[in-house]
Order: structure tokens, then sequence, then C-alpha cells
């Protein structure tokens, strides 16, 4: 108790201080190599990899980046250094270049690499003049410093103990700042949603760079007195054998991860596991359906960010049911396109959160600080609350296709694709256009077997969604792209996707019988392009709704037949395809 009354807040590290003076002998960090630490074996290696740290100049204040991987020596060095300091955990893939720009910002006393790795890193260090530990972690970190500082230590005055690294289309990113009281708020929010016990074991496959891997997993399992399985790198293939060897009653994975995991061989079963958890991005309803066939317990799924961990989650019984996704860390509103707040059933708009567990800003761009407002979050979602006050979220306000003025979820379109029994998993985005803005295109996983049909996924979601907001130009992937946590990256897609464009009815069938010529002719007027291919795709080459209701009308005039708009979408979305059925109904012959 501090002199004026107010409680100090715990440091993320005291839970396991707690649980190492009641159970020393439970459980607490293990590995997939046989390696296991107990609780009073963790709190005296951390006592002492803490004494190494300072030893070696480190001091409550600095600020330390560290090339984290996911391992269980990993693990106990990133918590020593967020008992003594700042920890900036980053990715190990990530190149110098986005290294420089990450200390740069970061201003750090020292950075940590892996031994006999981590050259990027080590490298933009040096051009840095920072010094350099080595760490050899098997799984005691050992450290030793390999290069000395040259530049006088930068110094701060904010009291944030965790510093991570968001996702973003720029080599920057954000970086957000979470104070002790945000970390410890979120790991026990964790807790208390999944209702976490001793008994508990966590098989963690997150990276330990990532709020899910280090809050959401470790810190949340040590906070509640359970163990931690850590697992060295994401392996789908090893998976089944590590939950029935190692008896985790849960694990958590974006749902790319587990898609992964469930078309590895070999069947999860002998597991020991209470419940299956998603994180990262939404969940496809198809997904769920095949991880709760294949472990046969609850499945979760849970929402939050680096900014906030574990806002909410849809329930695990014996918890009530809901439509969509509970409170388990912070208040949650909608927020309206005139910024008001709304907490009542039937709120659409953007999700905005506040809460112990919610950062009160980012080390930087300092810009960022305008998602602050009137102490919410704003978190950059689009959701809405049930009619039993529980949240759905529905999208990203960026990631908002502006097709000719009407603004588009992927996430609705995502969702019908996803409803084709061929369809694995899809991913809808907005790719440049002069005329409309953006074009509605997306990618696609097909299932094992299924034969690539553009033409049939366009009158399939036709069906199902409004015609403006039909995929004009679709492509086949055997996988998509994803980050290191598993969220789908769409900016690489759409600039996969800018070529395909360019050339698209430069190739192609021309014209075969004088009405394929004419109506080539008439769909190059309507798209406003200088030629067509008799296999173009109406849309795909860029046709809209009124696009459609010229070029149909003057089909009409031309050639004395009446086509619904329907027909676009159904079987007459080529030049082709119409010229023959118009042959049909005129009587003329369309061989030529």
């Amino acid at each position: 108790m501090r002199a004026d009354g107010v409680r100090p807040v715990d440091g993320p590290i005291d839970a396991v201080r707690a649980h190492a003076a009641t159970t020393p002998g439970a459980a607490a960090l293990l590995d997939t190599a046989g390696h296991a630490l107990a609780y009073g074996d963790l709190r005296d290696l951390l006592d002492a990899t803490r004494a190494r740290l300072e030893q070696l100049g480190i001091a409550p204040g600095d600020r330390v980046v560290v090339a984290a991987g996911a391992g269980l020596g990993t693990a106990v060095l990133l918590l020593a250094l967020l008992d003594l300091a700042c920890c900036c955990p980053v990715d190990p893939t990530v190149r110098r270049d986005e290294l420089r720009a990450v200390l740069d910002l970061v201003r750090p006393a020292a950075v940590v690499v892996p031994a006999n790795a981590g050259a990027d890193l080590r490298h933009a260090a040096a051009s840095r003049g920072l010094g350099v530990i080595e760490a050899h972690a098997d799984p005691a970190p050992v450290l030793t410093p390999v290069a000395e500082r040259r530049t006088p230590r930068a110094g701060t005055d904010d009291d944030a103990k965790l510093l991570l690294r968001t996702s973003g289309t720029t080599a920057r990113g954000k970086i957000v700042a979470l104070t002790a009281g945000n970390i410890v708020a979120g790991a026990r929010a964790t807790g208390r949603a999944y209702a976490l016990t001793p008994d508990d074991r966590r098989l963690n496959l997150m990276p330990l760079f990532h709020v899910q891997g280090l809050v959401g997993s470790l810190l949340a399992s040590l906070a509640a007195g359970s163990s931690v399985v850590c697992a060295a790198a994401f392996d789908p293939a090893k998976v089944a054998g590590w939950l029935r060897e190692l008896r985790p009653t849960w694990f958590s994975a974006s749902p790319a991860m587990h898609r992964l995991i469930l078309d590895a061989p070999g069947r999860p079963d002998g597991h020991a596991l209470r419940f299956v958890r998603s994180g990262s991005a939404a969940l496809p309803a198809a997904l769920r359906a095949d991880l709760a066939d294949a472990y046969a317990v609850p499945v979760v799924e849970s929402y939050g960010m680096s900014e906030a961990h574990q806002i909410a989650s849809t329930p695990l019984p014996p918890q009530p049911p809901a439509r969509g996704m509970v409170a388990t860390g912070s208040e949650i509103g909608i927020r309206d396109d005139h910024g008001t707040i709304h907490r009542t059933p039937g709120a659409t708009g953007e999700i905005v959160v506040r809460g112990p567990n919610v950062v009160g800003g980012y080390l930087w761009p300092s810009r960022a600080d305008e998602a602050f407002t009137g102490g919410w979050f704003r978190t950059g979602d689009l959701g809405a609350l049930h009619d039993d006050g529980s949240l759905a979220v529905t999208g990203r306000l960026k990631e908002l296709i502006d097709r000719g003025g009407e603004k588009v979820s992927p996430r609705e379109i995502e969702d019908a694709l996803a409803r084709h029994p061929d369809v694995e998993r899809a991913a809808v985005f907005g790719v440049p256009d002069p005329v409309l803005t953006e074009r509605i295109a997306a990618a696609v996983v097909l299932r094992a077997g299924a034969a690539p049909d553009a033409d049939g996924l366009r009158r399939f979601t036709g069906r199902r969604i409004a015609p403006h907001k039909v995929p004009e130009l679709i492509t086949f992937r055997d996988a998509l792209p994803v980050s290191a946590t598993g969220k789908i990256q769409k900016h690489e897609l759409a600039r996969e996707l800018e070529p395909v464009r360019e050339t698209a009815g430069n190739d192609g069938p021309r014209p075969r019988t004088a009405t394929e010529a004419a109506l080539a002719g008439l769909w190059a007027f309507a798209l406003d392009v200088a030629h067509v291919s008799v296999e173009d795709d109406f849309f795909a080459r860029g046709g809209d709704s009124l696009a459609a209701v010229a070029l149909l009308s003057t089909v009409e005039e031309v050639f004395g037949v009446v086509l619904g708009p329907q027909s676009l979408f159904d079987e007459l979305n080529t030049v082709a395809r119409m010229a023959a059925h118009i042959a049909a109904r005129t009587g003329e012959a369309h061989d030529g």
C-alpha cells in the first residue's frame, strides 16, 4: 500500500512469485522437447536471469528489443525482462530496414538476439551503435554481450512495460505501449473468460512477439497458476501428437493455423482438451463446425487486439449461450457516424472499448492517438449489438470497399463464398479502379479435388448477396498469404492482382461469328475498354450495375432480345455465351 492509500498495480510476474510460494512443485512451463520448470524453479530462474540482465547494464525503465521465437528459453527471457525493464519482442524474420525503423522509434538500451541467428537485427543494431546481447536458450537463457553500446542511452519517462509492433502495410506499423496494469488486466480477463485453474494446461502455438502468445497464453496461464507448453515452432503435423502426449486442456490458434492442423495427417484423438479457442481473425462457420467435429469439445472465438487483449469471447459452457460474443475484459460500445456511443441492442457502427486492459496510447505514431476519444478506444472494427446484448464483429472499417460510392463489407462476401461446398477459404478485398474507386476481388482456396469455376462462384454468391457485392475478379490459390500470427495479408493479394487486371482482355479468343463481333463491340463500349475477349467475364472486366443496364438496353435495341440483369451473373456472363443465347433466340447459326 502506498502512502496515499492507493494499492500499487501488480506486476506481470507477481503471480509467478505467489504461486512459487504456495505450490513450488506445480508445473509452470514445459516444452515439446521434454524440458519442464515447476513454479519454484521458474521463480529462481527468473531471479537469476534478472540479475544477469542487471549485470549487463539493463536497468528499470530501459527498453530492450528482443528477437523473440516461441520456445521455453525465450519465454523465461521475456518474463525476466518484463520483471525488470520494458520489453519489445519482435518477429525474428523481420528484415533489417523494418528493424532499423523499430530501433529508431523504440530507442532501446540494448537488443537481444538468438545465438547463431538474428543477423538482420545484429546489423540494424550495429548501424545504430546499440549494444547487442546474445542469448543461448536451451532451456535456460545464457546471456553474453557481443557488442558494446556506442551511443548515449536514451531516457524514457513513461510507464510502459511491453511494446508490441502491430501488423500494417507500412514498414513501421504501429507500436503499442502497454503498462503493467494493461498486461495484468488482459491476462486475468483471459483466465476469467475460460475459468482457468491450476489443473489447466495450454499448448501455446502462437509466437511470443504477439499479444495472444505472450499475454493471452503465457501470462494468462501463469496468472491462473496453470501451466503452458511452449512449442518452439508451429508444426501442424505434430500438433495431434502433442495433444495426446502433453495433455493440454486447451489451445488457441488463428483460423489459418487451425485449418493447417486439421488438414495435417493424423487424427486429433486421445486428447485431454476441454475447449478449443480461435482468435486473431474471424472464424468461418464451416471451420468452426470442422473443429467441433474433430475435437468433440466446445469451440470458442475470442476478440481482442494488441491495444486491448481479451475484449470479448463466445461463452464457454456452462455459461449461458449468446448469439454473439460477450464482454470478457472491456466495456463495449458502438460509435455511429456522428460520434455518438451506443450500448443498446440494435446499434451498428464502429466498435469502441474501454477498461483496464485498454492501452492509453501508442509509442508511435502520435497521430494514432486520434483512436482515443472520450475515454473510449476506437478499434477500427465494425460491429453490431444483438438483442441479447452480445457482440457481432462484422468487418474492418479500413477494409470496407468503396465501389462507386457504395461501402461494401468484405466479411459478408467472404461468408457467402464460404457457404459454397467447394470453398475451403476465401479473402475478399478491393483493387483500385479509375471509375468506381475500387472493384471487388476475391482470392479463393478450394477444397481438395474441387475444380476452379469463377463463373459458378459468382452465380452462387449472386443468389445470396446484392448484385453489386458479387466479386468481379476471382483468383484461385493453393493458400492465402498470412502473417506469422495467421492474419491474411490482403494488401499482398491486391498487389498481385494488379497485373492480371492490366492484361485482362489482351489475350483470349477473338470473335468467331458476326453476333460475337457485334457483342464484343457493345461490351467494349459499355465497359469503356479497348477490346474484349469472347471469354472475358463481364464483371471481371470491370462491369457494374450501371454498365449492365446500358449494355442490356443496347442489346435489346440491336438484336431485339430482352435479357434480365441477373443473366449477367448467371449463364450469360461472357460474349460467347450471350452470343450463343441470342443466336438460339433469333435463329441465327452460331458456328462460323
